[in-house]
């Protein structure tokens, strides 16, 4: 073999080994971020599990309001337009009189 054969054949090693590094960091990071997923989709379906001393959950209150459509943050009237998450709750909490989120709708459709 002659000198340009090896500085080819070095060449297709590196780009062959960058190849495989980067697509075990590409499956690395998707399975991070899978294991984020179902620990999230965990703790949703476990939220009242052991409930908290307060009245009920703010996704589940009368004064509040979602400001997205994924449900996660809100605005509280119990305590003048303060931004809470969907999974905090208070004692001036509640309890939501319709079966659905009617009332929201004009909200969601932005």
């Amino acid at each position: 073999m002659n000198k340009w054969q090896y500085i080819f054949a070095w060449i297709g090693i590196g780009c062959f080994t960058f190849f495989i590094i980067v697509v075990v960091s590409n499956v690395w990071h998707a399975l991070k971020d899978w294991i984020k997923i179902k620990i999230k989709a965990y703790k949703d379906r476990h939220i009242l599990d052991h409930p908290p001393k307060g009245k009920c959950y703010c996704t589940a209150c009368a004064h509040w309001y979602a400001d997205d459509k994924e449900r996660t943050m809100g605005r509280c009237d119990a305590w003048e337009g303060y931004h809470t998450s969907f999974d905090e709750f208070c004692a001036r909490a509640h309890l939501r009189n319709d079966d659905g989120y009617k009332h929201e709708e004009w909200r969601l459709e932005k």
